[in-house]
């Protein structure tokens, strides 16, 4: 609802209020009418104030609002009229030129004149417009309490009824209670009365089960003795599906794998033993499968499943036909006869096994075959596992101030399968080594290991031979043998060191793969390993190798050295290079700078001198001998 006026209007009321109250208030020793006008016009302009504030969210509300700023609006002009009359002698009004001083008689004397009517007459205009306003300030009031008493009286009776619910609920539950509590001497009763049946219940049943055990013993006993037929009755079926040709329209090879899963190969893709090699190696043994290593470094032999006749390279063409039937086995090299089943869960023993070419050995609890054969001789003898004293070395977290790497860096050798994977395995006993004396070049030696003998004589060459390329000459021996023949790991071995000779340490590396894949407890290819990694700068993964050598042999010298030469290479590390220098003389007292390099240490653990360090650091690791002597 508009009116013709905005806030604008009534504020400029207020400020008219405003200067006529200083005005009065500034008059010392007014009259009573002036003092009674005073007081009227600050009342009226406190409230105006308070009116001004008030904000009213209901249509009746906002029109009452309405109605006091218009009686306001009408208040302007005797307001007006006043200040006028005040301001008729001075150009503005205001306390300057009211106070008590000569300048100011003349303003004192100015509203002394102004007459009684007219302030009574203002003051009739003041009280009557604040009665209206007050009037309709509790016109407003009494709107603004009429919704509030309603929703009051709304949640009064709401609360009453909520009350009211609330005492017949409990009366209820009253009465649940007085009801649960007088049957509760029948209930305890009644379950008393129950718990006994149980429990004579429970003896009848106790009496039913033992007869039932009696029969189920017997009928076990029963049903073992049909097993036992059953499982004849099987091995004559297995026979007669055996029998049963495995192809309709192609012919096909049987190949049974490591694991005890049959495979049937097309005989077109087997036609050559370079093309069945191939599809073991993506076909049979994908992706990393348990024993892909072995194919990988011809560590396998198949053999007739019948006869256990072995079918070699040389032997492939002849021998393959359709529905040739091939079982696999992987080679490892074993130092001790086998008693037990190769499982370490498995409680069986092994019982020999008569085939028509050879002999083999059959669990007799989970059927896992083992052949034994013994290999060709050896040309030098390495150091081997010591039983019942290993030395287990602590394995550090990290090393200080390694060496930075050289080149590509090798990833360290993990021997992670395990033979109990394997449910066929050709086991290689070795023989004792080779010498001059005992017929190195004689005329019905293998080949293989006369390439090896010759590649051995190469590198440890006796006083008076000389070699125009001793390296070379040994690595193209030994690469010949281990092509003829690469079951014998000795051979890998010298091929290895050979390879570090001529610093080609990716083929030692490869050399050192495939020793350690048939033979993974000999110290002497983890010393070779642990050098070949300090060589190339991979600190960590020497002494991993060093420490596995240890765990093998702790009664060997070598081992102990090259850990005294790697801690010596980090910084920082000279008392761990000192145990391992103490540990060294120990089993080799004879080693002079081995003795300076630890009166180094002790004197450097004392004085804290750098200096007393410098002239007896040793640079070069130490590999085990050649000359065919055994560590244990």
């Amino acid at each position: 609802m508009s009116l013709g006026y905005g806030v604008g209007d009534v504020i400029a009321v207020l400020g008219l209020f405003e200067r006529i109250a200083i005005e009065l208030r500034n008059y010392k020793d007014a009259p009573m009418h002036f003092q009674q006008l005073r007081v009227e016009l600050d009342l009226m302009r406190g409230t105006l104030k308070r009116v001004l504030s008030l904000e009213s969210e209901s249509e009746a509300g906002r029109e009452t609002l309405e109605q006091i700023r218009a009686i306001v609006i009408y208040c302007a002009r005797p307001l007006q009229s006043m200040a006028d009359k005040m301001r008729s002698k001075e150009s503005s009004l205001g306390h300057f030129k009211t106070a008590r001083s000569l300048r100011s008689v003349g303003t004192r004397l100015h509203s002394s004149m102004i007459g009684l009517d007219d302030v009574q007459e203002l003051r009739k205009t003041v009280v009557s417009q604040m009665a209206g306003i007050n009037v309709l300030l509790s016109v407003q009031q009494q709107n603004s309490i009429r919704p509030l008493a309603l929703q009051s009286h709304e949640v009064g009776a709401t609360q009453s009824t909520m009350i009211e619910k609330h005492a017949n609920a409990m009366a209820g539950h009253a009465s649940n209670i007085l009801t649960v509590v007088s049957h509760q001497t029948t209930l305890i009763t009644r379950h008393a009365i129950t718990l006994y049946q149980l429990m004579q219940d429970i003896k009848r049943l106790f009496f039913f089960l033992a007869r039932c055990s009696k029969e189920m013993l017997e009928a076990i006993s029963k049903n073992t003795r049909m097993l036992l037929d059953i499982r004849v009755q099987l091995k004559h079926i297995i026979s007669a599906i055996e029998a049963i040709p495995l192809h309709l329209t192609l012919d096909i090879v049987r190949l049974d794998d490591v694991h005890g899963e049959s495979w049937a190969l097309p005989l077109q893709a087997c036609r050559t033993w370079e093309s069945f090699k191939d599809i073991l190696q993506f076909v049979v043994y994908p992706n990393e499968r348990p024993g892909a290593k072995y194919i990988t470094n011809n560590l396998f032999t198949v053999a007739q499943a019948k006869t256990g006749k072995e079918v070699n390279q040389e032997t492939w063409g002849i021998l393959i036909k359709p529905g040739f039937h091939l079982e696999q086995a992987v080679v490892l090299k074993m130092n001790y006869w086998l008693e037990r089943c190769l499982d370490p869960n498995c409680n069986g023993t092994l019982a020999d096994q008569g085939l028509e070419f050879g002999s083999g050995q059959v669990c007799n609890v989970c059927s896992r075959c083992t052949k034994t054969e013994f290999v060709k001789t050896r040309v030098v003898d390495l150091y081997n596992e010591a039983p019942y004293s290993h030395d287990p070395v602590e394995r550090f977290a990290s090393l200080t101030g390694t060496k930075r790497n050289f080149g590509t860096e090798l990833p360290p050798i993990d021997m992670d399968e395990k033979i109990e994977k394997f449910r066929r395995v050709k086991l290689l006993h070795p023989m004792h080594p080779l010498s001059n004396e005992k017929g190195g070049y004689g005329p019905k030696l293998n080949p293989a290991v006369a390439h090896a003998f010759s590649g051995l004589a190469t590198l440890s060459p006796v006083e008076g031979i000389h070699y125009e390329n001793p390296v070379e000459d040994a690595r193209e021996h030994l690469e010949a043998s281990v092509k003829l023949d690469s079951s014998i790991p000795e051979n890998w071995y010298l091929l290895s060191r050979a390879c570090m000779m001529a610093k080609d340490y990716e083929r030692a590396y490869q050399c050192l793969q495939t020793a350690i894949s048939l033979e993974n407890c000999c110290p002497p290819l983890w010393i070779i390993l642990g050098i070949l990694f300090f060589n190339i700068g991979q600190s960590r993964n020497c002494l991993d190798a060093l420490t596995n050598a240890v765990e093998l042999n702790a009664h060997i010298w070598e081992p102990w050295y090259n850990l005294g030469v790697l801690y010596d290479s980090c910084n920082g590390q000279h008392s761990d290079a000192a145990d391992a220098f103490c540990k060294c003389l120990e089993r080799k007292p004879e080693l002079s700078n081995v003795r300076a390099r630890l009166e180094a240490h002790q004197a450097y653990a004392e004085d804290m001198n750098d200096e007393l360090l410098g002239g007896t650091l040793i640079y070069e690791m130490v590999d085990s001998p050649l000359d065919g002597n055994c560590g244990w």
